[in-house]
């Protein structure tokens, strides 16, 4: 009877073992599938790193070009204004030029008139 108590421990403490035996291979085999999947994450963090430091330097060059775009419109803008001001000045005095001419004529007429009668 002793004989069989024994060999009934020996045979649930193998069972047990082997029980622990597959939990064990498992847990080693979520293990390395976790790792894998830590290492493929982290590929993928440094692949998004990588895509945004492109991205940042491309915006950066980006953000440059627009900004001597936009200097060089605004000295042709000033450009223009100087020019406009400047085409003004020059029809200002070209009016007075006209007005003071057609006052000569309308007295130089005058004179005319006046030496007629």
């Amino acid at each position: 009877q002793q004989t069989e108590v024994a060999r009934r421990a020996q045979t649930q403490e193998e069972k047990l073992a082997a029980a622990l035996r597959v939990e064990l291979h498992n847990t080693s085999c979520q293990i390395q599938s976790l790792q894998a999947e830590t290492e493929s994450l982290r590929a993928l963090k440094r692949g998004l790193e990588n895509t945004l430091h492109d991205a940042r330097h491309w915006h950066d060059i980006e953000l440059q070009n627009l900004g001597a775009v936009v200097s060089r419109l605004e000295a042709e803008l000033r450009e223009m204004r100087t020019e406009a001001e400047q085409q003004l000045q020059a029809r200002e005095h070209l009016l007075a030029h006209k007005c003071q001419m057609q006052r000569d004529v309308a007295s130089y007429h005058a004179l005319l008139d006046r030496e007629e009668s």
